[in-house]
């Protein structure tokens, strides 16, 4: 009878032994699982960080590009308002300036026949 409680002391000692060393193997397991697990939730909220800093860049350039159209929609409507005008103005100058020359022309003219009239009468005198 000794012997069997010798034999059931030694398998429940080496049971206790058994669960002591599974649970010490399962904790040891479990640390670097569980430093891992907090790197990589570090690594996510960088990287949610990062993608928040480039979400908010994205954004401010998107505004500065929507402004800078609009600013160059208005300087281009400036400009061909401008280019507008001078055309016009050029117009109006080739115009006023064939009226002038036109009657300058006319004006020589008449002045060239009433010479010539004089000089043609005077000529005719003699």
């Amino acid at each position: 009878m000794t012997e069997i409680l010798i034999a059931v002391v030694g398998l429940f000692a080496g049971a206790v032994v058994a669960w002591l060393w599974r649970g010490w193997f399962a904790t040891a397991r479990v640390g670097p699982l569980e430093q891992l697990l907090a790197e990589k939730v570090r690594e996510i909220d960088a990287l949610k960080a990062e993608h928040a800093r480039a979400a908010e860049s994205l954004r401010t350039e998107s505004e500065r590009r929507i402004a800078a159209q609009e600013r160059l929609a208005v300087e281009r409507r400036a400009a061909e308002e401008k280019l507008a005008l001078l055309n016009d103005a050029q117009q109006k100058l080739s115009d006023a300036f064939k009226a002038l020359s036109s009657e300058a022309l006319k004006s020589n003219n008449q002045a060239f026949l009433d010479l010539t009239k004089g000089a043609y009468a005077e000529l005719s005198r003699r």
